[in-house]
């Protein structure tokens, strides 16, 4: 069974370009996210398998924002870490 491949446009046109670069971004964090997380859910409802796939999201950005030091900066700045206890 031959495959088909939906082109984005004409070659060269940028709208074209600029959404193909926004897929491979998208496929890049698909892989880190499968790779850190397992590929399956856990959850065998489908219900809960609607509620654990953004748990996973949340997860991961949070676990970047800590690996990047989003997390530690944003509480040193602000009133309730700096105010002594």
């Amino acid at each position: 069974m031959p495959r088909t491949v939906r082109r984005l446009g004409a070659p060269g046109v940028a709208a074209d370009r600029a959404a193909y670069r926004q897929r491979w971004k998208v496929e890049a964090v698909m892989a880190v996210v499968k790779r850190r997380c397992g590929e399956a859910l856990t959850a065998r409802l489908d219900e809960t398998q609607r509620t654990q796939a953004p748990r996973r999201g949340v997860a991961y950005n949070v676990q970047r924002l800590v690996r990047l030091g989003g997390v530690t900066s944003r509480f040193r700045q602000s009133k309730r870490f700096s105010e002594p206890v």
